[in-house]
């Protein structure tokens, strides 16, 4: 039998996972809706893998005194909020602000 604490941490990666390669899957249909080109919407891509590289090693120093449990499940909530406000952004700005918001707490969850 699985351990539930560890089903809950497979699915919250599977989650996080997909997350993340949402932008890189729907790159050119993404690039139309917002109306810019498709090195611009690559750029959300690298904004997200920079974020993840940079800021997770900090926050995760930072962090480090907060209870894990309550640390995963806030990251989730983060992540989820800030793909809702991706989902809905209609313009560059407000979905690379949403996407750089969601990848910091990426790195947490995962490591």
């Amino acid at each position: 039998m699985i351990d539930s604490r560890l089903l809950a941490l497979c699915l919250g990666n599977v989650v996080v996972g997909t997350g993340t390669m949402v932008v890189p899957g729907t790159l050119p249909a993404l690039t139309r809706g917002l109306q810019i080109d498709l090195p611009a919407g690559g750029r959300l891509v690298a904004a997200f893998a920079a974020t993840v590289c940079v800021m997770t090693p900090l926050l995760a120093a930072w962090l480090s005194r907060i209870d894990r449990r309550v640390l995963l499940s806030g990251s989730l909530v983060v992540f989820a909020a800030g793909h809702v406000a991706s989902a809905l952004a209609s313009s560059y700005e407000t979905m690379l602000v949403t996407r750089v918001a969601s990848a910091l707490v990426t790195g947490l969850f995962t490591s």
